[in-house]
């Protein structure tokens, strides 16, 4: 039982969800990362793309919008590798 998946159950797609959202923000945040997690212009043009259209557009739109492409893996892999 202890090497078992069992605290899972009726969680699986919440757990799901979360590992995706997680994913995604490891793409916005390596935007950040890329031009310093202080840098004005990059937190305005994320206020502009994401936090202002709010729930008008599908997030994946709102994420596209801001790091310019869909998101993808790349910076989650990295992460996740150390």
């Amino acid at each position: 039982m202890f090497a078992s998946f069992g605290h899972l159950n009726g969680y699986s797609a919440a757990y799901y969800t979360y590992m995706w959202s997680l994913v995604i923000a490891k793409d916005l945040l390596s935007e950040f990362q890329r031009n310093g997690l202080l840098d004005h212009a990059t937190a305005r043009r994320y206020a502009d793309a994401v936090l202002v259209p709010g729930g008008s557009k599908d997030a994946a739109v709102l994420v596209e919008d801001f790091l310019g492409r869909p998101y993808g893996f790349e910076a989650y892999e990295r992460w996740m590798n150390g």
